[in-house]
């Protein structure tokens, strides 16, 4: 009895079918998702998306040479076998970032896009030049990172969809280069470093008017609600994803981990995750003093 309810038996979680339990553990990041979602819609209603509009080519450098220009919207970009969908030009920020340390005068890339003159898909393939100014190699193109007013409810749904892949995207790259030893401990941003972000993106953002303000605000709770998505759904214990495996085990086998060794591992997750997170706020309150 529960305030005053009766509960019976095959009510209790623990009794219930393991792909129920499954679904029941998997309701909280799916939820992340879908608010993620559905704010994204919002976004892509209200002042569209950032589509990957090449806004300049520079005469003589390797891109206008081999035949892109201004208007031109690219669709996939590849480098040395690497290859990737372009839908935002986030997605192209994001894999030249991640390819930067990569990029060399010898390093073939190969952009697929729309052509601004015809509408046809077409690919071209370059070889990048260093520059001596900024010291890498480049490409002489300019892209767009404004947003741009989408027209149809189609195209509304669509780059909704593309903004959470970006967040996906963005937030599985984020651990392979903590687990990795790629990003620093300043990379690493807590709660108390998220709140005084939402803070100062709040002070910045009420200067351009009401809307521009709650834009900016559901962009923010994109990314923090994608992300806990994601990080809910690791294969580690104490988490939502540590917790599934141990059903999918469970449904391929046709027999559950018993119960004091599951909960022994989870105990074991729990520490070690309050312990990073008392790390992770230790290091938010160093980084701000």
């Amino acid at each position: 009895v529960i305030d005053g309810r009766i509960y019976k038996d095959s009510e209790q979680f623990v009794r219930k079918k393991p792909w129920q339990r499954f679904l029941i553990i998997a309701g909280g990041p799916i939820f992340n998702f879908l608010l993620a979602l559905i704010l994204s819609f919002v976004i892509c209603a209200g002042v569209g998306a950032d589509i990957p509009m090449i806004l300049s080519a520079e005469a003589g450098l390797p891109a206008a040479e081999a035949g892109l220009s201004e208007g031109d919207v690219i669709s996939s970009i590849e480098l040395d076998g690497d290859k990737a969908s372009i839908h935002l030009s986030r997605d192209l920020y994001l894999f030249l970032y991640l390819n930067e340390a990569s990029l060399r005068e010898d390093s073939l890339i190969t952009i697929g896009y729309r052509d601004a003159a015809d509408g046809q898909h077409k690919e071209v393939s370059l070889y990048p030049e260093y520059d001596e100014a900024s010291g890498s190699c480049v490409m002489g193109i300019g892209y767009s990172l404004g947003y741009q007013k989408l027209d149809s409810l189609w195209d509304m749904l669509r780059y909704s969809f593309y903004n959470i892949r970006y967040c996906l995207l963005s937030a599985l790259e984020s651990v392979k280069m903590l687990v990795g030893g790629q990003a620093s401990r300043e990379d690493v941003m807590g709660p108390v470093r998220i709140v005084s972000t939402i803070d100062e993106t709040v002070d910045e953002a009420s200067d351009y008017g009401l809307w521009t303000l709650m834009m900016t605000l559901f962009n923010l709770m994109i990314i923090i609600s994608a992300s806990l998505g994601v990080t809910n759904l690791l294969p580690l214990p104490a988490l939502d994803g540590g917790r599934l495996i141990f059903i999918i085990i469970e449904l391929l086998s046709g027999r559950a981990v018993p119960k004091e060794i599951e909960a022994r591992i989870h105990m074991a997750g729990m520490v070690l995750l309050l312990a990073v997170m008392g790390f992770i706020v230790f290091n938010d309150i160093s980084f701000l003093i």
